[in-house]
């Protein structure tokens, strides 16, 4: 449950340990948990998951160090509330069109609604899925390792919305969305060359192919070439 305690930090330097962005936040507050995020090669910067004791602490972060130079640091560092994944067991009452939750969840699972449940997330049968955000929210992955699950994509992530994995003739890639387009920069910048299951990844912008021009129709054959 999203209770505005984890927060999203970027701007520490290379190498820094994780016994010291704990003496940090612990100067602030009591920090409940603490994850280093993995640094892609060439990264100047390293990013973290601060989970604190309370919301309070963690707002007052947001609005009182974000942006500034915390004690033990030589350079700003930003703090944003750490955007969790939507709960879809929650606000969905008898569900649509007085369907229950868990009946909903099997259709999904069956395929039903765009075929969620599938390998990758939502299906091919469409009403949903990346389909549903805007290019600038989304981002592409490539050299996933076989076997990753888009769970597991979506974690590598912090704080995106959706998260597939391409399976067939596309095997190897993947997209996962944000809230924002921010947030989906942001990605590219911190993870593209992160390892995800033992494999470094690519993270890039998303682009939708072009459409292949249709070939224009064969001319008709002369009139004296068919008599022949």
């Amino acid at each position: 449950m999203a209770d505005g305690t984890a927060l999203y930090v970027m701007g520490f330097p290379v190498g820094i340990s994780e016994s010291t962005v704990q003496e940090i936040f612990s100067s602030y507050g009591p920090v409940k948990s603490l994850r280093m995020l993995p640094t892609p090669e060439g990264k100047t910067d390293v990013a973290a998951i601060v989970t604190m004791e309370n919301s309070e602490q963690a707002k007052w972060l947001i609005e009182n160090v974000s942006g500034k130079v915390p004690q033990g640091l030589a350079e700003p560092i930003t703090i944003k509330k750490k955007r969790e994944a939507q709960d879809w067991s929650k606000g969905m009452g008898k569900g649509w069109g007085g369907m229950p939750a868990w009946a909903m969840m099997w259709n999904f699972g069956k395929g039903g609604y765009g075929g969620y449940g599938g390998k990758g997330g939502w299906g091919k049968g469409g009403g949903g899925g990346l389909a549903s955000f805007p290019a600038e929210r989304k981002v592409w992955i490539g050299d996933l390792p076989e076997g990753v699950t888009y769970q597991e994509l979506q974690a590598h992530f912090p704080g995106s919305k959706f998260a597939t994995v391409m399976k067939g003739k596309s095997a190897g890639t993947g997209g996962v969305a944000f809230a924002t387009a921010e947030e989906a920069t942001e990605a590219i910048k911190t993870l593209n060359g992160s390892t995800l299951a033992g494999a470094t990844i690519v993270v890039d912008i998303w682009t939708k192919k072009e459409a292949t021009p249709a070939e224009p129709p064969a001319a008709p054959a002369p009139a004296d070439a068919e008599a022949s």
